[in-house]
């Protein structure tokens, strides 16, 4: 009899970890997918991002960060969007399953920010892994969007791969390389200011895919 439990037990175990890993596989890959969701909260934080402001999280995916990011922050001060429908229903799952749904987070389905008016402006923006899959003009109707969303005195931040390669794709978005001084031009031409913070590494990301990508800092300028 005890038999036949632990091997019941073992085998939805392995039912289990099947079904999450398949949804975490959504957001990027399963190699330290743990210490990357740990990553997105840490920085934030030391970044200055408090418990009674609202952050906007573009390409929230499966919550992967945004998980512990609506634990931390106050009800209702977490808006999540998400190009893919299917996906948010795997990120309602994670909410449910980490008894978050009582934090009264909003996800919003919406594959065009440039035609996204959420009404609202936020004290801080959030785009982990999102920016590197924009095609040129998506980006320019990201950053457009980032000027009509943000807070006077908040932040937008977003990671990018700089290094010289070929562009790829992932799940269908492109994956794409491009220099600092790109972005600097798009920031300017939608009344934004960028500053490079420098590699992710020196945030404690963890070592591996990711660690060498550039964390930059867009803002509304001052005046």
């Amino acid at each position: 009899m005890l038999q036949r439990a632990l091997k019941s037990a073992r085998h939805w175990a392995t039912v289990l970890l099947s079904r999450e890993s398949r949804r975490h596989a959504k957001v990027g890959p399963l190699t330290n997918w743990r210490e990357k969701r740990d990553f997105q909260i840490r920085f934030l934080r030391d970044q200055g991002l408090r418990p009674d402001q609202s952050l906007l999280d573009v390409g929230c995916g499966t919550l992967r960060g945004g998980i512990p990011i609506i634990d931390y922050l106050e009800g209702e001060r977490y808006t999540g969007v998400e190009a893919r429908p299917e996906v948010l229903d795997d990120a309602r799952a994670e909410l449910r399953e980490h008894h978050l749904e009582d934090k009264r987070p909003t996800l919003v389905a919406h594959g065009d920010l440039a035609t996204l008016d959420l009404q609202q402006r936020f004290d801080v923006i959030w785009a982990f892994a999102v920016l590197i899959h924009m095609s040129d003009d998506v980006l320019d109707g990201a950053l457009d969007f980032v000027r009509r969303h943000l807070a006077e005195g908040g932040a937008f931040f977003g990671n990018i791969t700089t290094e010289e390669r070929s562009d790829k794709s992932w799940e269908g978005f492109p994956d794409v390389a491009r220099p600092i001084s790109f972005y600097e031009e798009r920031a300017r031409a939608h009344g934004l200011a960028v500053e490079n913070l420098g590699p992710m590494r020196a945030f404690g990301h963890p070592a591996g895919h990711g660690a060498d990508q550039q964390m930059l800092r867009f803002t509304l300028p001052s005046g």
